[in-house]
């Protein structure tokens, strides 16, 4: 669920009690209210993350769901969620109304959208047909403009009516929710939910056809990126090292390599891309025992390839070749015979 709280502590009340009440898996919010500069956060349940500027802000509720920052700006902040199917990008965007529309658009200019399964929410604060006002402005134009160059899909049904209703400035549909292509056959539903909402701007809601479960089961691209992490952990070294010369005793150790395993983390899961291991039917006669036979032949094998590269003597050369050819042939004599009785 989406919605701009307008700085109304009321609003933003309502909106993490609503988001609760619905069971909601995340919620994110624009414009939030603030406490001594900080988004309020009135219930223990979701955990809260939030742009440079804290105009926008994403509330993760699911308990089973663990969040990474993935991209974050003054007005833009990205979380990336692992699901067991895939690997999940949310956004909430804030464009305030009198700001540059180009410096705004800017700030997505070093995010890649590529590979990744994305979803932005946002107060885009850009009038155009496409989404339902009646003549497209400037700032309308050039959002157009990025978006054709990324080819998302807008979910926004302007049937269902403005998502800003004002007796002031009239009505306006601000928010957008973009989903792009690769996700599009997950969404089930979007609409604007009927319920009393404490501020000009409406709930909107988004149903994915997805598991919100966690899952661990990924690994880390590290071929590139290496660079952004050591740069990355650089302005830290002296910290740490501050910390590593006050040790004392063990208990002290544990806490140096505690924080310093939460660094090198947080880095290695923000910058490197990751990739969902995918499980494989496999094959049904696979077994230990094959496993066992399949391990020693690899191992012969590289042990006469080994020999014979190193110029070893002819007779030790022709050992090893009769020990991977053994090793071989009963390795395909169990693996057929399994095959068969399978």
């Amino acid at each position: 669920m989406q919605i701009n709280v307008n700085h109304s502590q009321i609003g933003h009340v309502s909106a993490l009690q609503t988001a609760i009440d619905q069971g909601l898996d995340f919620l994110t919010i624009q414009e939030p209210y603030l406490i001594n500069g900080e988004p309020l956060n009135s219930c223990s349940k979701g955990k809260i993350y939030c742009s440079k500027s804290h105009k926008s802000l994403i509330v993760i509720l699911n308990p089973e769901l663990k969040a990474y920052t993935k991209f974050k700006t003054d007005h833009i902040i990205i979380l990336e969620l692992h699901l067991r199917n895939l690997i999940l990008n949310i956004s909430s965007v804030y464009f305030p109304p009198h700001d540059n529309i180009d410096d705004s658009i800017n700030e997505f200019l070093t995010y890649d959208f590529n590979r990744s399964f994305n979803i932005i929410t946002g107060d885009f604060n850009c009038r155009s047909q496409t989404w339902g006002y009646n003549f497209e402005d400037h700032r309308g134009r050039k959002l157009m403009e990025f978006l054709a160059l990324n080819n998302p899909n807008i979910c926004n049904i302007k049937e269902h009516g403005p998502t800003f209703i004002s007796h002031c400035l009239n009505t306006g549909y601000p928010e957008l929710t973009i989903v792009f292509s690769a996700l599009i056959d997950k969404v089930k539903e979007w609409g604007i939910l009927d319920r009393h909402y404490f501020s000009d701007h409406r709930y909107i809601y988004l149903k994915l056809d997805l598991e919100f479960q966690h899952s661990t089961e990924f690994y880390l691209k590290t071929s590139y990126g290496s660079g952004k992490v050591l740069r990355g952990l650089m302005p830290r070294i002296e910290p740490l090292t501050l910390h590593l010369k006050s040790v004392h005793c063990l208990e002290d150790i544990d806490s140096f390599f505690v924080e310093f395993i939460d660094i090198a983390s947080k880095l290695a899961m923000g910058i490197f891309k990751k990739k969902i291991n995918r499980r494989r039917g496999g094959f049904k006669f696979w077994n230990d025992g094959l496993r066992t036979l399949r391990n020693t032949t690899n191992k012969s094998y590289k042990i006469f390839k080994r020999k014979k590269q190193s110029d070893s003597p002819e007779a030790e050369v022709h050992a090893a070749r009769d020990e991977y050819n053994k090793s071989r042939a009963i390795y395909k004599k169990q693996l057929l015979s399994i095959k068969r009785e399978s």
